[in-house]
């Protein structure tokens, strides 16, 4: 008869947020996967599956951090965009040297 797994539960929530976890979330499971990792003692089955899920965690918030990235780059663009517009039609033409 096989021992049931101790960490099956947790493992089960950080795979969740390895899929859909917002940055804050995977983050913070991913620092609690790295803690029992370093703590040791885990049979050796858990000890891989831990270390897989810290690895996914860790692409998960690599990729929520490159598309925040991207749209701060894009508001910025966006942004810089508006302003030279913004410059050149609101600029108040005082003399009318053609006219």
């Amino acid at each position: 008869m096989t021992k049931p797994r101790q960490h099956s539960a947790r493992f089960k929530t950080w795979e969740n947020l390895a899929e859909s976890g917002s940055f804050e979330e995977a983050f913070a499971a991913m620092e609690e996967a790295i803690g029992l990792l370093e703590q040791g003692g885990m049979p050796l089955a858990d000890m891989t599956e831990c270390y897989e899920l810290g690895l996914r965690l860790s692409k998960r918030c690599a990729t929520l951090l490159r598309e925040a990235e991207l749209k701060i780059t894009q508001l910025d663009d966006s942004f810089q965009a508006d302003s030279a517009s913004l410059a050149t039609s609101a600029t108040p033409t005082l003399f009318d040297l053609n006219g």
